[in-house]
């Protein structure tokens, strides 16, 4: 898993991490991705009966699941919906970028974030690779406006997740922890 960690300020730590260049490219990177999109950030919780948002992160994220060819989608609409209408569904964002022209979602993300062990934590995210025009890298804009929503909620550890270690590493990720999974086979006739 890897982790950005910002000190109450993205740019700083950020341009450390990765290098005055690669900051000047993320940032206009972003910039051209906002110039492009229209991005809405919600509280899940506040969207449990929004069927354009769910709908709409949900179809974003199947594009992915169809992509690395995952066995299961496990953010449906319906999933996303009883996750927002739990007592945990107010930790949870959805962040969204639509066509500016055309109001067509082309990317989203689903975070989440745990005030108790003080960690803003990125989950999931779809592209819609087909609509989003060549040079528009909202991947990494992603990243960027999302360390920033972090730090405005007063988050400075950020988790960017599991995998795709030197991609994120480019993004910022200043902190690496190897993740061991362990499957115990367990016969279920006997005690």
């Amino acid at each position: 898993a890897a982790f950005f960690r910002s000190s109450r300020n993205v740019d700083l730590p950020l341009r450390t991490a990765v290098g005055a260049s690669q900051y000047k490219s993320i940032v206009r990177l972003t910039r051209k991705a906002e110039a492009a999109c229209t991005t809405e950030i919600h509280r899940l919780s506040d969207v449990a009966e929004d069927n354009r948002v769910l709908r709409d992160f949900a179809g974003l994220q199947a594009l992915n699941v169809a992509k690395y060819g995952h066995a299961r989608n496990l953010y449906t609409s319906d999933v996303l919906r009883m996750l927002a209408r739990s007592s945990e569904g107010e930790k949870y964002f959805v962040k969204l970028d639509y066509d500016k022209s055309s109001n067509t979602p082309w990317a989203g993300s689903l975070s989440y974030a745990d005030d108790h062990r003080g960690v803003f934590t990125k989950l999931v995210r779809g592209l819609d690779h087909g609509r989003i025009p060549r040079g528009l890298n909202l991947y990494i804009a992603d990243y960027y406006q999302m360390y920033r929503f972090a730090d405005r909620l007063g988050f400075a550890d950020i988790c960017l997740g599991r995998g795709a270690i030197d991609a994120k590493v480019r993004v910022g990720a200043i902190h690496i922890v190897d993740l061991d999974n362990w499957l115990i086979p367990v016969n279920t006739r006997r005690t």
